[in-house]
């Protein structure tokens, strides 16, 4: 049981800290001894040294915050640091950047409130208020949103009366040079080996997303012939009619392709809107393939790279290729 002393000390240290402080300076200033007021105010006399100094350097009572655990940030201010993040101009605030992150968020802080926090409490504070920390996605000026829409439209009436086998199209180039991804580590700075080789294997896509299937050939250039093969290669494993996506790449319009369509017309060609690459389910396939195998990946030569691009292709399920494929981002677009 706490006696009567320990009880009262309790509520008296419960004040606020600012007004215990303002009471030992005023007690200074009606002349009484540092001990004196140390023994009024239950400390000692160094704090009491410390108050009198700070009010003496600041005219000031508080405690500056600290950045091990800061003082919560007034909703005035976590407004005004969603206002910047929004508006996305740290040069206009003297900082070399051209987006903000936590660090010269929190240095802007300290210049404009004189208040210190740390990066993570600016991390929770933007999470909290609906920020992400993302990567930027093209937005390409010349992409006409009128053909997007009409694409799409055209793109429901075939699939209203689809008759043939599906196949959007693409081709993706890789280096020899390994691309760096993200990885788990306790090391501080991870590395990847290169023989920095700019040497580059080209792999022909077609993705056949109702079906989960993949249809690959890889070639160390690309230009109309590799591109009529890989027709032929569609031709001599599907059935049927085949309705082609494929974008507005020169190769895929050239007078040789176009000849071969002519003798081919199983093939029926139809053309993604310019400049929306977002619009093709293949160009997923190709991130897929880049994040799960080829970053952080080191070739010797580009047959191998080649070779091993294709194995891996093949051992991809169908189901995930159903999932990563799917176009049903596209029936629900709205342009």
């Amino acid at each position: 049981m706490e006696n009567e002393k320990e009880v009262l000390l309790k509520i008296y240290k419960n004040k606020s800290k600012e007004s215990r402080r303002a009471h030992a300076i005023l007690l200074f200033q009606k002349k009484y001894s540092q001990k004196q007021i140390a023994e009024i105010c239950f400390v000692d006399e160094d704090t009491i040294q410390n108050w009198i100094k700070k009010w003496k350097e600041e005219e000031n009572v508080e405690d500056k915050l600290r950045s091990g655990k800061p003082k919560t940030i007034i909703t005035e201010i976590e407004q005004r640091i969603c206002e910047i993040v929004d508006e996305n101009e740290p040069e206009k605030y003297g900082f070399i950047a051209t987006s903000w992150d936590c660090n010269e968020i929190r240095i802007w802080l300290k210049k404009m409130y004189f208040i210190e926090v740390s990066n993570e409490q600016i991390r929770k504070i933007l999470k909290r208020n609906g920020f992400n920390y993302r990567k930027l996605n093209y937005k390409f000026l010349k992409a006409d949103e009128k053909q997007k829409y009409k694409f799409i439209e055209d793109f429901k009436e075939l699939l209203d009366d689809k008759r043939g086998t599906l196949i959007f199209q693409d081709e993706m180039s890789s280096k020899l040079h390994p691309n760096k991804g993200r990885i788990w580590t306790r090391e501080s700075k991870p590395f990847i080996e290169t023989n920095c080789s700019h040497k580059k294997t080209y792999v022909v896509g077609g993705v056949a997303p109702d079906k989960g299937k993949v249809y690959t050939l890889t070639n160390e250039k690309f230009n109309a012939d590799v591109f009529i093969n890989f027709l032929r290669l569609l031709l001599s494993s599907i059935k049927g009619k085949i309705d082609l996506v494929i974008d507005n790449s020169p190769i895929h319009h050239s007078l040789k392709v176009k000849e071969f369509l002519l003798k081919h017309r199983r093939i029926n060609v139809i053309c993604l809107p310019k400049y929306s690459p977002e619009m093709n389910p293949q160009e997923n396939f190709w991130n897929y393939v880049r994040k799960k195998f080829l970053n952080n990946k080191l070739f010797e030569t580009v047959e191998e790279m080649a070779e091993k691009v294709k194995e891996f292709i093949k051992s991809i399920p169908k189901k995930v290729v159903k999932k990563i494929c799917s176009y049903e981002y596209l029936l629900r677009k709205k342009t």
